[in-house]
């Protein structure tokens, strides 16, 4: 008759190890304990053109304020304007038609209307759809 505790206890037999083997031998536990970090130092130049360079990156960021003052400048005077009128000279101002284009469902103070016939406009090697931008009155 077999217990049940029969399964639950294996014995092992204890050696030394091989010293044949190829396993690592164990080595006994080392707290470990980290090397202290030394910052570098920098100069006031080098802080000042680092300043300069997040201010510049912070400046190209896209947000809604920034595409609101952007169809203000451009609708300036003007109840409407086709973006084949824009004047595009670099990559940036192709991405804020983009965002001009995405944002203009009137909360901005401006309103974005396909044309019918969708002509493509190209300007300096871009190319992009054209449509109408519309000043929403206040």
């Amino acid at each position: 008759m077999k217990t049940t505790s029969e399964p639950l206890i294996q014995l092992h037999r204890l050696e030394w190890l091989d010293a044949e083997s190829l396993a690592a031998p164990t080595r006994a536990a080392t707290a470990f304990e980290a090397e202290p970090e030394v910052a570098p130092t920098v100069s006031a130049e080098e802080l000042d053109r680092a300043l300069d360079d997040t201010a510049r990156q912070l400046s190209r960021a896209i947000s809604r304020k920034r595409i609101e003052r952007y169809a203000r400048e451009l609708l300036a005077n003007r109840a409407e304007l086709r973006a084949a009128e824009l004047p595009l000279a670099d990559p940036e101002e192709l991405a804020l038609v983009i965002y001009l284009r995405a944002y203009g469902d009137g909360t901005l103070g401006y309103r974005v209307e396909e044309l019918d016939d969708q002509p493509l406009v190209e300007h300096n090697g871009f190319a992009f759809r054209d449509f109408y931008i519309k000043a929403v009155p206040a």
